[in-house]
């Protein structure tokens, strides 16, 4: 019986190291974290340049990789007329008495495709590693009252070597399609991608 015992406990711990090193790390999927900071500062005459830094982290157990990046920055001016805005956030309902919005004007749109997405070069993320991309560009100083950042991105493991060729269309404005690009969906689920919440920077 003893025997018996210490094969079984042997059989169970070289299961459990098994499925530690190879079975569970070869089902796990990536996550990364991703945001945006806006920074500014003044030039001389009556100039301003505005920095943002697109921060991406590899916070999940596995090497990720990731495919592509869409960023579209918006120069903001608000009117001087008060309006009323209701709107849901969760499950709460909203209602702003705020100053209206002029039309955004765009002031710069960017697509980071990677080897995946049939660009020139990976950009892989070992567990732990972080990468902040910077876009940097110069607007007239009081020109706008913000900068409104929005952007999506795709990742997937960094094992995967199946390629999506693709870049997403142009809206009407010449920014890229958000929401397009965010919708994408991989072979078998494996690629994820998403949209970050709208970041308004005051200037």
């Amino acid at each position: 019986m003893e025997i018996v015992a210490l094969i079984i406990a042997a059989a169970w711990g070289f299961y459990v190291f098994v499925y530690q090193e190879r079975i569970k790390p070869s089902y796990e999927q990536p996550t990364a974290e991703i945001s945006v900071a806006v920074s500014h500062q003044p030039l001389h005459g009556d100039k301003e340049l505005v920095s943002v830094v697109l921060s991406v982290k590899n916070i999940g157990p596995v090497p990720l990789q990731m495919d592509g990046a869409v960023v579209n920055i918006y120069g903001v001016r608000y009117t001087d007329r008060v309006t009323t805005h209701v709107q849901q956030v969760g499950s709460a309902i909203l209602t702003l008495h705020t100053l209206g919005e002029a039309p955004r004007s765009l002031l710069a749109t960017a697509m980071m495709r990677y080897k995946p997405f049939g660009g020139r070069s990976f950009s892989s993320f070992a567990p732990g590693r972080e990468k902040n991309p910077i876009f940097n560009f110069a607007v007239k100083r009081n020109a706008y009252d913000a900068v409104s950042v929005d952007y999506g991105f795709c990742y997937r493991r960094a094992d995967d070597a199946r390629h999506i060729k693709y870049t997403p269309p142009k809206d009407r404005d010449g920014a890229y399609d958000l929401v397009l690009f965010s919708s994408l969906q991989g072979p078998t689920g494996a690629l994820t991608c998403g949209y970050g919440a709208s970041r308004i920077q005051a200037l």
